[in-house]
């Protein structure tokens, strides 16, 4: 079981993401909390693997929760940073950074942000239902960046929001 996570997860990054050298791989992990609910859970068992497997990685959430001493408690270090929305000052670390993984579509606002960022993003939307037919497909954003890859493990991400890229290659049904 433990490989086949590790494979899907991987198959989030870019290819050439496994040529680097294992002290060289950095991710930084954006969430839109760290609570126990389905996302966030799902997040911890991918954020343990890639740390497994040689990445460096830093969870930043724009609110706490009880994961963030699961995270701690795993050596991988948690940012806090209530106002993400207001402001980019996160993306100053996230600079620093091989890839960003945005776990879940909640985080638009960020995707917004990153929209041609010079580190690439991949956007996992594994999110419930409800979320997309109640609130979300409404108003998530039309087009993302070309630097904006996206990663669905439901057909209802697929169906219920429609964004591409500025050049139409990095669709959400891909």
């Amino acid at each position: 079981m433990r490989e086949n996570m590790l494979k899907d997860v991987k198959a989030f990054f870019p290819e050439n993401m496994d040529t680097f050298e294992p002290q060289r791989k950095k991710i930084f992990v954006l969430t839109h909390e760290l609570s126990l609910t389905g996302a966030p859970v799902v997040l911890t068992h991918a954020v343990r693997m890639l740390k497994n497997d040689g990445w460096q990685v830093v969870v930043v959430s724009p609110s706490d929760g009880v994961l963030k001493q699961d995270f701690l408690r795993d050596g991988i270090p948690v940012f806090i940073q209530p106002d993400m929305d207001k402001n980019d000052d996160w993306m100053r670390l996230a600079a620093d950074f091989d890839l960003i993984l945005v776990n879940t579509v909640v985080p638009f606002r960020q995707i917004e942000q990153l929209r041609n960022f010079k580190v690439p993003v991949m956007w996992w939307l594994h999110d419930a239902r409800s979320g997309y037919e109640d609130y979300l497909r409404h108003v998530l954003p039309e087009t993302i960046g070309d630097n904006i890859h996206t990663k669905t493990s439901a057909n209802i991400c697929k169906d219920s929001a429609n964004l591409t890229s500025s050049d139409n290659t990095n669709s959400l049904t891909s």
